[in-house]
């Protein structure tokens, strides 16, 4: 098992960074998002700006409960992302209570323009696709258990030796409904049409955080048997600024930016 993954990992981009400083500019942040795809999950980075760079470094977690005798096979990648930033197992598998968790780590040394190909803000790049089969719900683990020192599985991006790391916008890999998660208008004046799919028997609530981290709003929802969840927020009182609208799904949390103009 690779112990103290992301000192390492920030280590390795430092060194890097060195050498592309000189071309690197400022990039805002790299979120990621676990996907379903019949029998097989796509782990997916989508950029907020356009970037043809060295993608330095990358570290995620999957976890499934142990009791849905859940399984994973061997992570592939099919396209340019093999050359970018090839990613492999950190490790073994690891049970600690109820939950299995296999961290996946990445490292890059190639700028993606020296391959031809390059990222475009806001679209997805499936980054490594792992096959899987069992009755377990898979997720983007971002929990205590991968804060700890001597795992280091928390979700982390670097691009040219520089933390990048945005947030896990879609963590729950079999989370699909007929009507989907939306936030209209963002940017606003303050008012958001929020509407949020509730499956049966999940538990969700929300929160939503100002730049300096202070809750500004809460609620648990209560959609009795699962259905879609629909109110108008009112952030008018809060003031301009970006917002942080963290959705509690059970043990995931999924985070999407909100701007006050």
């Amino acid at each position: 098992m690779i112990r103290d993954l992301r000192k390492t990992l920030m280590g390795t981009a430092l060194l890097l960074g060195a050498t592309f400083a000189q071309a690197q500019t400022h990039q805002d942040p790299v979120d990621i998002g676990l996907f379903q795809n019949g029998s097989e999950l796509e782990v997916r980075l989508r950029p907020s700006a356009d970037f043809d760079g060295v993608v330095s470094a990358v570290v995620f977690t999957l976890r499934w409960e142990t009791a849905g005798g859940g399984a994973i096979s061997t992570l592939t990648q099919r396209g340019a992302e093999e050359n970018y930033i090839p990613s492999r197992p950190s490790g073994g598998l690891h049970e600690d209570g109820p939950f299995t968790y296999q961290i996946y780590a990445g490292f890059g040394m190639e700028a993606m323009a020296d391959r031809g190909t390059r990222w475009v803000a806001g679209k997805e790049y499936v980054v490594a696709t792992i096959p899987v089969s069992g009755g377990s719900e898979f997720v983007l683990a971002d929990d205590a258990w991968t804060k700890r020192d001597e795992n280091n599985g928390a979700f982390y991006v670097s691009l040219g030796g520089v933390d990048h790391t945005g947030v896990i916008y879609k963590g729950v890999a079999g989370s699909t409904n007929a009507t989907p998660f939306s936030i209209t208008p963002n940017p606003s004046r303050g008012l958001f049409n929020l509407v949020i799919p509730v499956g049966e028997g999940e538990n969700v609530s929300y929160e939503v955080l100002n730049s300096a981290g202070q809750t500004v709003a809460k609620k648990q929802l209560n959609v009795e048997g699962g259905g879609v969840y629909r109110e108008e927020m009112d952030l008018t009182s809060s003031g301009m600024g970006t917002y942080h609208l963290r959705v509690l799904r059970n043990n995931t949390v999924e985070t999407h930016k909100l701007v006050v103009h």
